[in-house]
C-alpha cells in the first residue's frame, strides 16, 4: 500500500491516494472490528507457510492508520515488509523471527543484549 523507504513526500501521497481509501473501505465495511479483523489476518500470516511478502506490512500500516497500539503486541514469526512505524510507541513490541526488510523505525534500534542467527535459519 505504501512504501516506508520512500521519501516523505512520496510517502505522504501513498497515504493519501492508497492507504487512506483502503482504510476508509475497512472501517465502512467492519466499523467497530477493524481491529479485530487486522489482528485475525497477522495470525492468519502467522500461521501460513506461506506468509512471504507485503501483507504484514501492509496490515501494520492500516493498524499505525487507524492508530492502533503497538506497545507489548506480538508481531513475532512475521514477514513485515515496508512498515513505516517511525511515530510508534514500540516498547515491549515482540519482533522475534521477523523479516523487517525495508521497514522503518524512529531510531536505530540499541540495548539488544544479543542476537542468535542459525546458518539454516532454524532460530
Amino acid at each position: 500500500l505504501m512504501k516506508a523507504t520512500a521519501q516523505d513526500i512520496v510517502r505522504r501521497i501513498q497515504e493519501e491516494t492508497v492507504l487512506k481509501p483502503v482504510a476508509h473501505t475497512l472501517k465502512q465495511r467492519y466499523a467497530n472490528s477493524v481491529e479485530e479483523i487486522l489482528e485475525k489476518r497477522l495470525e492468519d500470516l502467522r500461521s501460513s507457510d506461506h506468509a512471504i511478502g507485503y501483507a504484514a506490512g501492509n496490515i501494520i500500516n492500516l493498524m499505525r492508520h487507524f492508530k492502533i497500539k503497538f506497545a507489548n503486541r506480538n508481531l513475532s514469526k512475521l514477514t513485515i515488509w515496508q512498515a513505516h512505524l517511525e511515530d510508534v510507541e514500540l516498547q515491549g513490541t515482540d519482533f522475534s523471527k521477523s523479516d523487517l526488510t525495508s521497514s522503518v523505525f524512529r531510531e536505530t534500534i540499541t540495548g539488544i543484549i544479543s542476537v542468535a542467527f542459525h546458518p539454516k535459519g532454524d532460530w
